[in-house]
């Protein structure tokens, strides 16, 4: 028995090109040139626009500084300058002093459940809890001590008969940074 020889064709014979393949092509190619040419139309048309437009704008300002009157800002304008404001007086907030002065607290047997600071009337309201009464009073002591903060006022607070070791949850109000 003769064993029968394999060939393999690792680089077949290139086919011939399919008539409609050749179209399709063709096709595709002239939608690429009228698509850059639709594209250079337009790009044409929004320079000559922009153009126009600082045109316009320059014959506006050339008024404006001639009549010696500055234009009112628009509304959108105005929200966007009030935004801007809100940004920057959050940035100058005096955050490190707020937090420094609560972690300087002892709160050993104090835990802070929520910080909600306002930063219109620079207070800020803490909830927490704590083990037992005592370590509460020690808390508002101890925060009514340091400059940073005035005004400390106990807004209410609650025995959690429910949890075990019966905590006490608080809620205080104080006045932060420069009073207002």
């Amino acid at each position: 028995m003769r064993a029968e020889r394999i060939t393999f064709d690792f680089a077949p014979a290139a086919r011939r090109a399919q008539p409609l393949g050749v179209a399709l092509a063709g096709l595709g190619a002239l939608a690429m040139v009228f698509g850059g040419l639709v594209w250079g139309e337009a790009w044409s048309a929004q320079k000559s626009q922009s153009d126009a437009l600082a045109a316009i704008r320059s014959q506006e300002a050339e008024a404006a500084t001639q009549s010696g009157r500055i234009t009112p800002p628009t509304a959108s304008e105005v929200a966007r300058s009030r935004a801007t404001l809100r940004v920057a007086h959050g940035l100058q907030t005096p955050w490190s002093d707020l937090l420094n002065a609560l972690e300087s607290a002892p709160h050993d047997n104090v835990a802070l459940l929520a910080i909600e600071p306002s930063l219109q009337k620079q207070t800020v309201r803490l909830t927490a809890e704590a083990r037992q009464p005592e370590a509460m009073l020690d808390y508002l002591a101890a925060l009514q001590s340091d400059a940073r903060i005035s005004q400390l006022t106990l807004v209410s607070h609650q025995v959690q008969t429910q949890a075990p070791g019966k905590p006490v949850r608080f809620q205080l109000q104080a006045v932060w940074g420069a009073a207002p």
